[in-house]
């Protein structure tokens, strides 16, 4: 019997989580809604490890952390049960990485939010594409380069079959309309 109940505490010890992605919107402070790119509202995605996310941001570089208000508002998750969560590998790997928004795909020491999480799926990145009508031309030097966009991410792990729970929040109901 007690044998019994110490293999049942090894098993829920180590079942391991299913990964979870987070999607934000985020709203200027007079309850706009910040678009970055045409065809979604979405503008930052984290991870879920334990209870905390694992996200690279602006001033943080690629960190843990338990608030994540100055993103967003988490809107939507999309998890997969047959992907587990970030191991410690892959943790030390990224932890602590710089931050840049048009960051080299192919360097590992710079990331922003979306090719974190390609990098721990696999994902591939897409020539970078900049709607002038949202960002003018600032940006025309990282044109065609290697990236992925929150929206291409959100595409991508669609196509993955990953499963979509939305998040009830305080966002407009044109946005909720949107997202459902």
């Amino acid at each position: 019997m007690l044998r019994g109940v110490f293999f049942l505490l090894a098993l829920y010890a180590f079942q391991i989580k299913a990964i979870d992605i987070a999607f934000f919107v985020r709203t200027q402070a007079n309850g706009q809604i910040e678009v970055y790119e045409e065809g979604t509202l979405y503008s930052h995605v984290a991870i879920r490890v334990g209870d905390q996310w694992l996200e690279a941001r602006p001033w943080y570089g690629v960190h843990l952390t338990n608030d994540t208000s100055s993103m967003g508002v988490i809107t939507e998750i999309l998890s997969d049960p047959s992907i587990p969560e970030p191991n410690d590998a892959f943790l030390e790997k990224v932890l602590g990485k710089k931050y840049f928004l048009f960051a080299d795909w192919d360097d590992p020491e710079i990331y922003n939010c979306t090719k974190l999480v390609a990098k721990l799926l696999g994902i591939e990145p897409n020539p970078m594409n900049f709607d002038p009508m949202l960002w003018g031309n600032r940006f025309q030097e990282y044109l065609g380069k290697p990236g992925l966009s929150v929206g291409e991410l959100y595409t991508e792990l669609e196509e993955r079959s990953f499963e979509s729970e939305i998040i009830e929040s305080k966002i407009s109901g044109g946005c909720r309309k949107h997202l459902q």
